[in-house]
């Protein structure tokens, strides 16, 4: 199967970045509350198709889609190739893969401050501004290709690309639409979507 030559190019180094403790005002939507979010560990990067595949092969996983019989989708979302992150996967396959790594999800609260930080900025990198990252423009992107969509910790890729899920739902902005963003947070736990990835998440030291 083609997807199987694909996932053995080079995938990006990445590595797992510290994340302070914080206090801070927690945004979905309209509604703010304050949060109090422990030392943690994320994901530089999105988890990639190279990454997710090796998983697949070490354990026989077979994805929701896969299992769904939603196959060729999942096979063609996946077919750009290893550096791409992983799509149209499910927040079980999410849950699998990064169990399988020692990590686990981030919860919501913990995302948006990796994204965000604590000063209230609506984007990783600031203000809005359409070609800071990968939003709305129909074709996902390797991971880390859109410098500026960095945030304040170093983490890639939190404004746009994928939607990522945590715990709770999906969050962040995509290459397929100009509405979903950092401070969206949605509950679509039961479902999957082409436009949907992850990053894992691990307790830190104190």
């Amino acid at each position: 199967m083609f997807a199987l030559a694909i996932a053995q190019a080079q995938a990006p180094p990445g590595k797992a970045i510290v994340i302070p403790a914080a206090v801070y005002g927690f945004r979905n939507g309209d509604e703010v509350r304050t949060v109090h979010v422990a030392r943690f560990l994320i994901d530089e990067y999105e988890v990639t198709w190279g990454d997710f595949h090796k998983f697949m092969e070490a354990t026989a996983y077979r994805p929701s889609a896969i299992r769904h019989n939603e196959s060729d989708l999942f096979w063609k979302v996946n077919s750009k190739g290893a550096r791409f992150p992983v799509g149209f996967v499910s927040q079980e396959d999410a849950v699998a893969f990064c169990g399988w790594k020692h990590q686990r999800l981030p919860t919501s609260e913990e995302w948006q401050l990796a994204a965000l930080g604590t000063d209230s900025r609506p984007w990783p990198w600031g203000a809005w501004d359409p070609k800071a990252a990968n939003v709305n423009t129909h074709a996902m992107a390797e991971v880390g290709r859109f410098p500026r969509d960095k945030s304040p910790y170093g983490v890639f890729d939190m404004g746009g690309n994928m939607l990522e899920w945590t715990t709770e739902g999906s969050m962040g902005g995509s290459y397929v639409t100009d509405w979903q963003n950092p401070t969206t947070l949605d509950k679509n736990l039961d479902d999957w979507v082409e436009n949907t990835g992850f990053r894992c998440a691990a307790d830190a030291a104190r």
